[in-house]
Parts: C-alpha cells; sequence; structure tokens
C-alpha cells in the first residue's frame, strides 16, 4: 500500500485509540462532574478513621496480586516452560505496565518475548496465557453468578441450580483436563495463534482454579474493607461485596478498548454499588480502588526489574531442575 494509505489494521489501532480516550474521558468526566456536584460529601469523608480497615485492604491486595504472580509462574511450568520461580514471576511482572496500552496485546506479547530470552518459546508461552485467561475467567464464575442472581432477584429455588450451572465449566475441567485443552485452544484459534499443546495432569486444573478462586477472594475482600474504611461497611453484606468487586474487575478486564480496564472498571463498580451506595461515595471507592490497585502494579514492575537485573547479570540457574 501507499504510504498515503495505512494497513487497515492500523487504522483499527488508530480507531481503537479513540474509542478508548472517548470512553475514559467521557466516564471520568461524568465522574467529576457527579463528585462536582456533591462536592460537601466528598469532603465528608475521614479518611483515616479507620486505618485498620485501610491496611487491610491494601495487604488482601497485595495477597491477590501475588496469586496472580504464582498463578502465572505455576501455569507457565504446567505448559513446559521449563524456568525457575523469579524467572517466571520477572516475565509476568516486567511485562504488566503493557495492560496500559489498549487492546493488551503489549501486554501478552511482552510476556512471550521475555520469556523467549529467557529460553522459553513462544507456543509454550502462548499456551500458558490461554490457560491463565481460562483459569481467571472460570474461576470467577461463581462470583459474576452471584451478582446476576442478586441483581437480577433471581427467586431462591433457583438459586442453587443457577450456581451449579455457573461450577461446571469448573468441575468439566477437573474431572477432564483434555476439555480446558479444547477450550484453550478455542481462545488461541479465535486469536490467530498456535494451538495449546500442554499436557495437563489430573490434578493441575483443581490447583489453578483453587489458587486463582483465592486470590478472587481476596481482591473482593480487599474491595470490603474499602468500603469499611470510607465508613460504608455496612451498605453491603460481605458475599454481595465481594462478588461487587469481583465482577467490576472482571468486566474491566474483558474491556479490551480500555488499557487496563481504565473507566470500565470504575464505571461498573459504582453501577453494582449504585442500589446500596450513593453516587458520590460509590464513585469515590471506585477511584480509590484503581489507585491502590495500579499503586500494587506499579510496585510489582519496580519488583519485576529488580528481578529481571538479577537473573540476566549472574549466574544463577533460570532453569528449575
Amino acid at each position: 500500500m501507499h504510504p498515503e494509505n495505512p494497513e487497515p489494521s492500523g487504522r483499527r489501532g488508530v480507531l481503537l485509540n479513540v474509542i478508548a480516550i472517548l470512553l475514559i474521558t467521557g466516564i471520568f468526566g461524568f465522574f467529576g462532574w457527579r463528585l462536582r456536584g456533591d462536592w460537601e460529601v466528598f469532603q465528608d469523608v475521614d479518611w483515616w478513621a479507620h486505618p485498620g480497615l485501610l491496611a487491610s485492604h491494601l495487604v488482601l491486595l497485595l495477597v491477590a496480586f501475588g496469586v496472580l504472580v504464582l498463578g502465572w509462574v505455576r501455569t507457565l511450568s504446567i505448559c513446559g516452560g521449563n524456568l525457575a520461580a523469579s524467572p517466571s514471576a520477572f516475565t509476568w511482572l516486567a511485562s504488566n505496565l503493557g495492560k496500559y496500552i489498549p487492546g493488551k496485546i503489549f501486554m501478552l506479547a511482552g510476556r512471550v518475548e521475555l520469556a523467549r530470552k529467557l529460553g522459553v518459546r513462544p507456543t509454550v508461552s502462548l499456551s500458558a496465557l490461554a490457560l491463565e485467561h481460562v483459569m481467571l475467567l472460570v474461576s470467577a464464575g461463581p462470583f459474576l453468578m452471584w451478582v446476576l442472581l442478586r441483581g437480577f432477584q433471581i427467586d431462591s429455588d433457583l438459586t442453587w441450580l443457577i450456581l451449579v450451572v455457573a461450577l461446571a465449566p469448573a468441575v468439566a475441567f477437573v474431572v477432564c483436563p483434555s476439555l480446558l485443552v479444547a477450550f484453550g485452544n478455542l481462545i488461541l484459534r479465535a486469536a490467530n495463534q498456535p494451538s495449546f499443546t500442554a499436557k495437563l495432569r489430573p490434578g493441575d486444573p483443581v490447583r489453578l482454579l483453587a489458587l486463582y478462586f483465592m486470590g478472587w477472594l481476596a481482591y473482593g475482600a480487599s474491595g470490603v474493607f474499602l468500603l469499611g474504611a470510607l465508613g460504608l461497611g455496612s451498605a453491603l453484606p460481605f458475599v454481595d461485596g465481594v462478588a461487587v468487586f469481583v465482577a467490576a474487575w472482571m468486566i474491566g478486564f474483558l474491556s479490551l478498548i480500555t488499557p487496563g480496564g481504565i473507566g470500565v472498571r470504575e464505571g461498573a463498580l459504582v453501577l453494582l454499588l449504585g442500589s446500596a451506595v450513593p453516587a458520590p461515595e460509590a464513585i469515590t471507592v471506585a477511584l480509590v480502588a484503581r489507585l491502590s490497585w495500579t499503586l500494587v502494579e506499579m510496585g510489582g514492575v519496580v519488583l519485576g526489574v529488580l528481578i529481571g537485573r538479577r537473573s540476566f547479570s549472574t549466574s544463577d540457574p533460570l532453569t528449575r531442575d
């Protein structure tokens, strides 16, 4: 093509960036406008009234973040990436900044490239990425379903039946890991990537699902503690609060347009909290939740860089025995 006629993929990228900017600007612009109308409410928030709850919020965020790192280390190992824990964690941590570029492709490509430099074949990394995303989605299923049940006020006689249906994929993957491989291949084929070739042992899905489920539980609980730290502890029952924060995170995770789910996650959280928390307080919670998670992620990037410098500058073995 001629220079004045960019490739379709380039035009698509520009369009996605424009849409992302407009969406983020619109959501945060609305937040600003809404807070301005209730500025007195925002000023009345006592940020240090419950330091223990705020500290618990941050500690649980660190736990959830650690689970994501540990999950990647375990997933890469299962898929055949013969790396020691530290360099494996480095590939996840150092590439995490790429999620703040629209489309998430820079984060995924960065992780694959860093792993390649450490001797891991791209097909192995891509398989691990597919497995990681499947595990994240499946383990979040019960939380998402709980929000739907509560939001639409489904009759209690059907509640457990629907929850069982939501858990069915996890049970199927545990009983028959080959189904997990097939599901991962669907994701890879949709992304025009090589096939998912990992040989999963029967216990692998169980351990991964349990790990990621605990990570979601920690993240959701951190949100509940944040509500308590801001004086909103009685707004939602504990289980509802956990499910709402996980659901909002997943909605942002699945929005490929905005980098890192910025704006989408916050908008979803405000909407999900809307029936129990007034808009100004809900917006404040969403903004503080984003800030605290971003701080944890930035700390993770710094840790990743330090691990990477050590991995590339010493003679320590990078592979497992």
